[in-house]
C-alpha cells in the first residue's frame, strides 16, 4: 500500500514541479522490511527524475524526508499568489470595440470588419447601438459572428 503511495508521490513531485524539503508521513511502518521496501520503491520511482533527489531514512514514527532541487516558485508562493485580474464582459466588449476600430482604421484593405466572439459576450451587442457607431466611425460594414469555440475572454477581429 505504501509502495503505491511512494510511486504516486514521486510522480506528483515531478509533474507538480515540487522541490525543496518534503516531509511525508507514512502509516504502519514498524517493520524494517516494510521500510526497506518503501525506500526501494521510492528509489525506483525517482530514478528517472531529472532533478537531484536525496532521501533520508524512515524514522521510528514513519516519517520520511527528501530534498529535491527546486527550480521555480515554492508551493507556498504558488498557492498564495493572487490570480490575475478578471475582466468583466463589459470590459471585454469595450476592449473588442477599441481593437476593432484600430484594426479597421489601420488596415487599408477594403472589406468587412469581422468580429468573432462567444455567445455570452455577443449578448451585450444586441441592445446598444455600439456596432452602428463603430460602422459610422470606420466606414465599414460590421459582421458579428457568434462562435462557441471562441473563449469569452479572447474575442477576435479582422478584416474579411
Amino acid at each position: 500500500m505504501n509502495c503505491e503511495a511512494a510511486r504516486a508521490i514521486a510522480r506528483l513531485l515531478r509533474f507538480g514541479r515540487i522541490g525543496g524539503l518534503v516531509v511525508i508521513d507514512f502509516i504502519d511502518m514498524q517493520k524494517k522490511d516494510h521500510k526497506d521496501a518503501l525506500i526501494a520503491a521510492f528509489d525506483a520511482a525517482l530514478a528517472d527524475d531529472p532533478l537531484p533527489v536525496r532521501l533520508s531514512g524512515i524514522n521510528a514514527h514513519g516519517i520520511l524526508t527528501l530534498t529535491r532541487k527546486r527550480l521555480g516558485p515554492s508551493v507556498r508562493e504558488m498557492l498564495l499568489q493572487a490570480p490575475g485580474p478578471r475582466l468583466s464582459l463589459y470590459s471585454l466588449a469595450h476592449d473588442l470595440l477599441r481593437r476593432a476600430e484600430r484594426t479597421a482604421i489601420m488596415d487599408p484593405r477594403p472589406g468587412t470588419l469581422v468580429l468573432s466572439l462567444s455567445p455570452a459576450l455577443g449578448q451585450l451587442f444586441e441592445g446598444p447601438d455600439w456596432l452602428a457607431r463603430l460602422s459610422e466611425r470606420t466606414g465599414r460594414v460590421i459582421d458579428l459572428r457568434m462562435d462557441e469555440s471562441v473563449p469569452s475572454d479572447q474575442p477576435l477581429c479582422h478584416i474579411g
